[in-house]
């Protein structure tokens, strides 16, 4: 029957009525009962005002229920039940607070109910229907914010699971790869050399076998999910380690490092290091250049790295649309030091790539 069928002065309505004007009074006594309880969930001005509507949500269940003389829902209810449990999710608040806090709510409703009807000798029908209308609004929100709440963590779990994935994936292709490919163009060279040249054959060899040996030990850390223990101490002899690897009588690598490497702390070098060694890698590689010239300055206040070359170049835009690990890979490391990495390129211009990474002595000066 709707609630306007209802017959006028009747205890259900009469109640619904009572608890309507003394709708403002109870918010008011269940935030300040929370408070002094010391409940997390009435800290924060989002937090709060979640929580005292979704209180007055379950006044209002109740006043309705009472009208029909039935458990009625508000069925537009999940918006505000969504955003609690994900804001609460985000806001790290433990569920059990959420809990005590309905049960603070209940006790509150059902006090001032048995106190009404107590005064008006109403019949106790009324104390069930509240019992019934309260127990059922406040377990349905919590069930639905239980879900948002474990939706947001479970879609955090997926990002930290890709975050993760990307992280694997940067630290083969950036610590493994180079190694790897370092060996096979060697090998290569080896074949080319085999018969006409036996001397160069065989050092191409031994600069392959230790290109490998580098290669596994940079893959055990990566597997035994170790950070890479061999941090960069000097960049520019970690660098010119590295060329020498690369070195062939086609191609001349430069690489300058200006300023005190003390300045960058031990992981922008180490980080900066792999940027700068990929950037280099990809054009002896891909760019098929006759010099390639990588300079690093570095300043109390940042670290600025530039890698170009003179070979064929290529289209940036076709790059970026084909997700290059490579690129990608120097992307991400240069945005988790809070760098940026700029590549610009023309076909049969070459190559030019920047590294802009800031230095703890800007933080400090701007701070």
């Amino acid at each position: 029957m709707a609630a306007d069928a209802k017959p006028n002065g009747s205890p259900w309505d009469e109640l619904a009525q009572s608890l309507e004007g003394e709708r403002a009074a109870m918010l008011l006594a269940y935030e300040k009962e929370l408070h002094e309880a010391g409940n997390p969930i009435v800290r924060e001005r989002e937090s709060r005002a979640q929580t005292l509507a979704q209180a007055n949500a379950t006044l209002t269940d109740l006043i309705r229920s009472l009208r029909d003389r039935e458990v009625t829902m508000d069925t537009e209810r999940g918006l505000l039940t969504r955003d609690i449990g994900e804001s609460r999710a985000a806001s790290r608040l433990d569920p059990r607070d959420s809990l005590r806090a309905a049960g603070t709510l209940f006790e509150i409703i059902l006090a001032q109910v048995e106190r009404r009807i107590a005064i008006e000798q109403g019949p106790l029908e009324l104390l069930t229907l509240t019992a019934l209308a309260v127990n059922e609004s406040i377990n349905t929100r919590i069930r639905e914010a239980a879900s948002a709440y474990t939706g947001y963590l479970l879609n955090i779990i997926h990002q930290a699971h890709l975050n993760e994935r990307r992280r694997i994936a940067r630290e083969l292709h950036d610590r493994v790869g180079p190694g790897l490919s370092v060996a096979h163009r060697q090998l290569e060279l080896f074949e080319m050399f085999d018969t006409s040249g036996p001397s160069r054959a065989a050092s191409r060899a031994e600069k392959a076998k230790q290109a490998v040996g580098e290669a596994m030990h940079s893959l055990r850390a990566v597997t035994s999910e170790l950070r890479f223990e061999d941090t960069v101490t000097s960049m520019e002899k970690a660098l010119l380690t590295f060329t020498e690897t690369l070195r062939t009588d086609e191609v001349t690598i430069r690489v300058s490092v200006n300023g005190d490497e003390a300045w960058a702390p031990p992981a922008v070098r180490d980080e900066s290091f792999l940027v700068i060694r990929e950037a280099i890698r990809n054009a002896v590689a891909h760019g098929d250049p006759g010099v390639v010239l990588a300079r690093i300055d570095i300043s109390p206040h940042d670290l600025r790295a530039f890698i170009e070359d003179d070979g064929i170049g290529f289209d940036t835009d076709r790059a970026g649309r084909s997700r290059s690990v490579g690129l990608s890979s120097m992307r991400e490391r240069a945005e988790l030091m809070g760098g940026t990495l700029n590549v610009s390129s023309w076909p049969g211009r070459g190559a030019h790539v920047e590294l802009l990474v800031p230095l703890p002595g800007r933080r400090e000066a701007t701070g």
